[in-house]
């Protein structure tokens, strides 16, 4: 019987000593974090001094193609996909060569451009090819047409020439335009 009694006073003793111990850990950890949080407010409450600049990329969509996605690489190094029609990039205050890509490596354009701190920098881009889109949609109408119907004779000679020499032309135009496939403009603008 003593034996049980010096165990529940060892017990209680240990719960004891468990308590204070986890008290003053809980106040350590209660200590530490709140000079945590002041630190946190002191090195934020001045977000202007420590924000980047921000260099915001808009894609100007065309009424005939679907907006598809592109690479974005600054200075030779591929920063990922651009999938939507902006995209915000917080870059240094610097000088950089920013390049949108296709996806087909073919394609692409680039543009020296300086970011600068305060202030709204915005590089918008659109492709070349507005005319040849719409010369492609009455194309693949006519193609799709003619799987229907049957030109008469002059008429499909007509159409074959005009069709494989539409072709040509567009392989031609790609070929000149591939390094500047997009026109770029760049501007800086006041932040309100």
């Amino acid at each position: 019987m003593k034996d049980l009694f010096k165990f529940e006073r060892f017990l209680a003793v240990g719960e004891k000593n468990i308590s204070e111990r986890s008290e003053q850990i809980y106040k350590i950890y209660k200590i530490s974090r709140s000079e945590a949080e002041q630190e946190n407010k002191k090195r934020f409450t001045d977000t202007n001094a420590l924000s980047m600049p921000t260099l915001t990329i808009i894609q100007k969509k065309s009424r005939l193609m679907p907006a598809l996605p592109h690479k974005l690489v600054v200075d030779n190094h591929v920063l990922g996909i651009m999938k939507g029609a902006e995209t915000n990039v917080e870059l240094p205050a610097g000088q950089y060569n920013i390049m949108i890509q296709s996806m087909i490596p073919f394609f692409s354009s680039s543009m020296d451009v300086t970011v600068h701190g305060g202030v709204r920098n915005v590089l918008t881009f659109s492709d070349r090819e507005k005319i040849w889109d719409a010369l492609l949609v009455v194309d693949m109408v006519l193609w799709v047409a003619e799987l229907f119907f049957e030109l008469p004779s002059p008429w499909d000679i007509v159409y074959q020439v005009f069709t494989n020499g539409y072709l040509v032309a567009w392989l031609v135009y790609e070929w000149v335009i591939r390094k500047r496939y997009f026109r770029m403009d760049f501007g800086t603008y006041k932040l309100a």
